[in-house]
């Protein structure tokens, strides 16, 4: 939208106008699958869906055990699979990293710590738990990333992980760099004068490391009057609008 602009305009009145201008641009917030999320913006805040981890996962691969020992060794459980209830003492069963722990479970001794034989286990469980408890990392719709915050790579694995399969993001805005100076060079050996634009080529890389596309190489340089830069921006709006 067009705006009036006073002759007196301050430095701070035209940061306030390409402000709001900018606002105003701002790409309507979207769905996305996760996997085409890298490199936009979280459009609200990233909520995790339930406790992470959702149940109590062993930090190691061993043996989940109840009571004293030796215990007798009654089954196994890998990660994925529902643990059975630890029913009585002097009983263990092996348990793989990852996995979830069964009820009833006091211990877990690790496997470089066991000695097994004759269907039976022994040793010495360490002090410190080796089980994640359920919310350790993160509970139930706790925040996990703000509206605002950068989608990257890991962003989409803490998404994944808390159990999203899409986030509101908006996409990364587009852009076209007008350099302007009638004294500027864009090619060869400054001469006659005039001077290399050293920033022509390197604002497209600084955009896009500040989570902008740029819609096409800089273009100028635009010549030193009002009318020429109005004319440059004018063409250079629907340039960035409509560019892929």
């Amino acid at each position: 939208m067009p705006v009036a602009v006073s002759a007196d305009l301050s430095w701070e009145g035209a940061r306030k106008i390409a402000y709001e201008a900018g606002l105003a641009a701002m790409p309507e917030p979207s769905a996305c699958p996760l996997a085409e999320c890298d490199r936009t913006t979280l459009a609200e805040d990233l909520l995790a869906t339930a406790d992470i981890p959702a149940f109590p996962a062993s930090a190691v691969d061993g043996y989940a055990v109840r009571g004293p020992g030796p215990w007798r060794v009654t089954g196994r459980i890998l990660a994925g699979e529902k643990a059975p209830f630890l029913a009585m003492d002097g009983v263990a069963t092996r348990i793989a990293t990852g996995a979830m722990v069964p009820a009833g479970t006091e211990a877990i001794l690790r496997t470089e710590d066991a000695v097994s034989a004759d269907g039976l286990v022994s040793g010495t469980p360490r002090r410190k738990r080796e089980w994640r408890l359920p919310g350790e990392e993160a509970r139930d719709r706790e925040c996990l990333a703000g509206a605002g915050t950068a989608v990257t790579p890991a962003i989409i694995g803490l998404a994944a992980a808390s159990g999203h399969d899409a986030m509101l993001v908006r996409r990364r805005p587009r852009a076209t760099v007008l350099v302007m100076g009638t004294e500027l060079l864009v090619s060869g050996r400054p001469a006659g004068g005039k001077i290399r634009d050293a920033l022509g080529p390197q604002l497209p890389a600084w955009l896009d490391r500040l989570g902008a596309d740029v819609a096409a190489p800089a273009v100028g340089p635009v010549g030193d009057s009002l009318t020429a830069q109005i004319e440059a921006l004018s063409q250079a709006g629907p340039a960035a609008r409509t560019s892929s």
